[in-house]
């Protein structure tokens, strides 16, 4: 065993082993009052030592305890915040809500023919089969056909007509269907066409059958409104402004694109007119 090495290493701890050991013998002996001081001494340093080291790691563990403690309590806090922060946002979408109610009502109450509220619940993405769904039934008096309106920017506008009608839901045909075909007037001119959509929302629809002579007296920005002849939608509702007008090669009327009043990807709550007589 090479002992000249294991000192080498371990001195520090030899050291101390020598100087444990002389202190105890020197106790023991009971030798010179000098000796005897100095093992008191010694031992007095190593107990300090120990002392010191024991409070140090005591100190690193209640650290490291307090460190874990404060992490803790970070988490905490940080959930809390994030419990604060969706309750502000919740409370933000009822106030929203709220007010989304105050405007309809204000609306409805605005209307000159009686109608149901109704909330748009669904549509098709994509037009492929243009129709809306509204939250509102047989079981509250709708039928097919009722005309539906909406007010948007504090206008009223058509939206379309029912087309089916179930218990506690209403599918809405939209006027830029293909097959909504709306009788309606030029207001200031007062020539009547039939107005009918191309199948999506981002264009404008098309009023046809008006004659080519009244081709002075339409313009773009002009007002479409809805005539009420031969029809099941009530008189004078908007329905869109001219865009452009064009007369037609082939025919003896002209071709006017109308841009409708009414945003339908915005379009939150509608009101169906009930028929007279209910």
């Amino acid at each position: 065993m090479d002992l000249k090495g294991y000192f080498r290493r371990n001195q520090t701890l030899v050291t101390f082993v020598i100087l444990v050991t002389f202190s105890v013998l020197s106790l023991m002996s009971g030798g010179s009052e000098g000796l005897r001081e100095t093992g008191l001494s010694t031992i007095g340093l190593i107990q300090r030592s120990t002392s010191a080291v024991g409070a140090f790691f005591s100190g690193a563990v209640d650290a490291v305890r307090n460190r874990r403690d404060l992490h803790d309590e970070i988490d905490r806090l940080q959930t809390r915040v994030q419990e604060l922060e969706l309750q502000q946002e919740n409370i933000r979408a009822l106030q929203i809500e709220a007010e989304q109610l105050r405007t309809t009502l204000g609306h409805s109450e605005s209307l000159d023919f009686e109608h149901i509220s109704a909330r748009v619940i669904g549509r098709d993405p994509e037009n492929i089969f243009p129709t809306l769904m509204i939250n509102r039934g047989r079981n509250h008096g709708l039928e097919r056909n009722m005309p539906v309106i909406a007010v948007q920017d504090g206008r009223q506008s058509l939206v379309g007509r029912l087309v089916e009608v179930g218990q506690y839901s209403s599918k809405v045909l939209p006027i830029y269907d293909v097959n909504a075909y709306v009788a309606a007037v030029h207001q200031e001119s007062r020539y009547q066409g039939l107005i009918s959509g191309v199948g999506s929302s981002h264009e404008p629809v098309m009023l046809r059958h008006i004659p080519r002579d009244a081709y002075p007296q339409i313009e773009e920005g002009d007002a479409i409104v809805t005539s009420g002849m031969r029809s099941i939608y009530p008189p004078n509702i908007a329905i869109g402004t001219v865009t452009s007008v064009e007369e037609s090669d082939v025919e003896l009327n002209l071709d006017i694109r109308v841009d409708p009043v009414i945003e339908f990807e915005r379009l939150e709550f509608v009101y169906v007119v009930l028929q007279e007589g209910r």
